[in-house]
């Protein structure tokens, strides 16, 4: 169950942030994530744990 809910996590990860590189005005550049609507309330949730985020993980496939 938790190698499942690991996994569950990975897969969360890899589909709802992804890394990229923006360049300010003077072009520097700068690492940056895109982000899903489900990756922001991931992180607005403020989530501590494995467990808090497995339940986070639920509410957002239910959405």
């Amino acid at each position: 169950m938790v190698s499942s809910s690991i996994e569950n996590v990975e897969d969360f990860n890899r589909l709802n942030f992804e890394p990229i590189e923006y360049f300010d005005n003077i072009g520097r550049k700068y690492p940056m994530y895109e982000m899903t609507r489900d990756g922001f309330m991931m992180l607005d949730m403020g989530f501590t744990g494995n467990l808090v985020c497995c339940d986070i993980l639920i509410y957002a496939n239910t959405n």
